[in-house]
């Protein structure tokens, strides 16, 4: 889950990279322009965020079975464990 708290709107991309296309999600304080202060990400989803400004606070809350790809490496060994 993603939470806004203070700046620019954040743009974010999501895609489960499954040709389906792109969900698009602004997080930011104006709720009557469409921006909402948390989205939840799902499994899988891939990740794009974009500052629409000079500066965004954001964070992120993780859940127990979350572990970053970075940390990982590769995806198919994730798939094993």
């Amino acid at each position: 889950m993603w939470h806004y708290y203070a700046g620019a709107p954040l743009t974010l991309s999501l895609s489960h990279n499954d040709g389906k296309g792109v969900r698009t999600v602004v997080l930011g304080p104006d709720v009557f322009k469409g921006e909402q202060p948390q989205v939840m990400i799902g499994s899988w989803e891939w990740q794009r965020a974009k500052s629409e400004g000079d500066w965004t606070l954001v964070g992120t809350t993780g859940e127990s079975a979350f572990v970053p790809l970075s940390a990982v490496g590769d995806p198919q060994k994730m798939l094993t464990r």
